[in-house]
């Protein structure tokens, strides 16, 4: 666990940069829940019916495409519940080195990329998800799509992609705004200057900043042992 010291360097890295990461860690499931509950804004965690504590690793049977092996398109947390300030995520296990890399995009950056017209335009934009309830969330929610950091009020993009999986599929429908705008977003998101790409290893501890940063994470490929803990921190 860290120290009050390296509490304050984490938050001061994540206020700074919005992701945090420290390789080579031992980390039990307790004390990532501490180091959540530390971080959060609320000192609070999300708890799903699993626990405060969900384990990510391949596992075909189950309904939500999250533990197939499937590539998994960007996304923010929380977007059918309650959106968490931070994730946590602890790297427990990996059996290659490709397969399975974790994106991570920088939403304050992406805005900032735009010309005045366009950025003039996000404010027109609202968008609809909807998938059905087959895991621990679903519904159907209504966002605008430029919005402001809950902390320093820095503008953010709420441009998740589509999910088209048999599993349970994420929709994605342009209420109101420029269809084309969105689809422009969809493809600056995954240009490598805006495109984080994390090559995972066993004790890797990252975590990111759920306002700024979209994430998901390229198929699994041979990396079938890939797992995590995750923590949400509200």
């Amino acid at each position: 666990m860290f120290t009050m010291k390296e509490l304050n360097q984490v938050r001061k890295k994540l206020n700074k940069d919005g992701i945090f990461l420290q390789r080579n860690v031992d980390f039990t499931k307790e004390e990532l829940i501490n180091l959540g509950e530390a971080i959060s804004p609320k000192n609070k965690l999300l708890e799903w019916d699993f626990g405060k504590v969900m384990e990510m690793k391949h596992s075909p049977s189950n309904e939500n495409y999250l533990f197939s092996d499937e590539g998994v398109p960007l996304h923010w947390d929380g977007a059918f519940h309650e959106v968490p300030a931070y994730i946590i995520f602890y790297c427990t296990n990996i059996n290659s080195d490709k397969g399975g890399e974790s994106l991570f995009v920088n939403t304050t950056k992406l805005f900032q990329s735009l010309n005045a017209k366009e950025k003039e335009e996000l404010k027109k934009i609202r968008l609809e998800f909807s998938t059905e309830k087959l895991a621990h969330y679903g519904g159907k929610i209504e966002v605008p799509l430029l919005a402001d950091h809950r902390s320093n009020g820095q503008k953010i993009l709420r441009i998740a992609s589509e999910v088209k999986t048999k599993k349970n599929p994420v929709k994605r429908r342009t209420i109101s705004g420029s269809h084309e705008l969105c689809q422009k977003l969809d493809k600056l998101a995954h240009e490598p200057s805006h495109l984080y790409e994390h090559q995972w290893l066993k004790g890797d501890l990252l975590i990111v900043d759920n306002d700024t940063f979209l994430h998901g994470r390229n198929p699994l490929g041979e990396n079938t042992a890939r797992s995590f803990y995750r923590v949400q921190a509200l």
